[in-house]
């Protein structure tokens, strides 16, 4: 493995921009991040797009960072779409610096882009909801909040008072 050096650096200010798109947010970090290193998209020689919700949020699947970098200069490059949870942009980084280490490429660049807010808030919610192991759903709930439900879990699904029980938890017997 070679010596690697992060040349540029760059993010879009973390909050809610209703009116901005993840291509957007994505277009002005990379932009701002090649001019940071003092290089131009011609330079570069792959891309890892970090995004784990859009496909949820937007319904952007499959070719997230090609879309998103569409404008770019970028497209036509390899673009490896990392999706991790919350360490997406984490794990974009360290494929990056895995491929200049390892001789893959010169110039690797990693970029995360993530856009929760959408008008229809549920959409954001569910998004966000999708961030557990959904087939031990229940099993997480139940050691979370001491319940354990008989109704099964349908999404939405409310139990009654009938249909819950306290469970304890071994510290607490």
């Amino acid at each position: 493995m070679r010596g690697v050096t992060i040349s540029g650096a760059s993010m879009t200010r973390f909050g809610k921009f209703p009116d901005r798109s993840v291509r957007s947010l994505a277009e002005a970090a990379s932009d701002a991040a090649l001019h940071d290193a003092g290089i131009e998209a011609r330079d570069v020689g792959m891309v890892f797009f970090a995004n784990a919700t859009a496909g949820l949020v937007t319904g952007q699947e499959m070719i997230r960072g090609q879309a998103a970098l569409r404008n770019t200069g970028l497209l036509g490059l390899p673009i490896i779409n990392v999706e991790n949870g919350c360490a997406s942009a984490a794990t974009a980084v360290h494929l990056a610096w895995s491929a200049v280490a390892s001789g893959q490429t010169e110039v690797a660049l990693a970029v995360g882009a993530e856009k929760l807010t959408h008008e229809d808030k549920r959409r954001s919610f569910e998004a966000i909801g999708s961030a557990v192991d959904l087939e031990e759903k229940a099993e997480l709930r139940a050691r979370l909040y001491g319940i354990q439900s008989n109704v099964g879990d349908q999404e939405g699904a409310q139990p009654s008072g009938s249909q819950v029980r306290r469970t304890h938890h071994p510290t607490e017997m």
